[in-house]
């Protein structure tokens, strides 16, 4: 693209080999296309979720039906472990991640949506979009045995069911602030047969899980 052209052009005219996002931020703020692009890629992102035809109108359009599509777990279920007291944090509460409208938290469709926005971000990879954590976890396991895996900030279940279908004989555990994500998470698993596997509702910095309880956590 010509903003990569014109960053590595930079980036030669300066000698620069830049490892730090504070250091790539510097050096793109005044190139040409930095402006255009960024203002692109914001708009394209409101419009995908909140847009008149976007992912969160057409879910709040279906809410009773898609709800009920995803609603396979039974309460009680070891799989999905909730807790709708757990606070949520002022950054979380403020910030529209992903430009994704209330957040991923704030509505019962938002894991759907999420989810959704997540396979639109490679339309043509279809079915397979989740293939770069896919990637991921056949190069993690690749490196050595693991027996206890935790995936924080798992959300929808994106990055941990790579390793409950990889890996079946690994214990995983998936741990997220949003429960409409867990919530599709658990779904997704069960429909897949997964037993080794848990989603629990929970803040990164306080699991609840003992130390050393993991060999490895992503």
């Amino acid at each position: 693209s010509r903003l990569r052209e014109e960053y590595a052009a930079r980036c030669t005219e300066q000698r620069a080999n830049h490892a730090s996002v504070a250091e790539v931020a510097e050096l793109v703020e005044d190139l040409t296309f930095y402006p255009f692009f960024a203002w692109l890629e914001r708009h394209l992102q409101i419009a995908k979720y909140a847009g008149r035809y976007g992912l969160a109108p057409y879910y709040a359009e279906r809410r009773e039906t898609v709800l009920h599509d995803i609603d396979t777990v039974p309460a009680g279920d070891p799989i999905l472990e909730l807790h709708p007291e757990l606070p949520m944090p002022d950054y979380y509460r403020a910030t529209d991640i992903h430009q994704h409208p209330g957040g991923v938290w704030s509505d019962d469709t938002a894991g759907l949506v999420y989810e959704h926005g997540a396979r639109s971000t490679t339309p043509l990879l279809g079915a397979s979009h989740a293939d770069l954590h896919t990637r991921f976890t056949e190069k993690v396991m690749s490196e050595g045995e693991v027996s206890h895996v935790l995936d924080m900030g798992c959300g929808f279940g994106k990055s941990t069911m790579p390793f409950a279908l990889l890996s079946p004989k690994v214990e995983i555990k998936g741990v997220d602030l949003a429960a409409p994500c867990l919530r599709v998470a658990a779904h997704t698993a069960r429909s897949k047969g997964c037993t080794n596997v848990r989603f629990k509702q929970a803040h990164a910095a306080q699991t609840g899980y003992e130390d050393g309880s993991f060999d490895l956590v992503t």
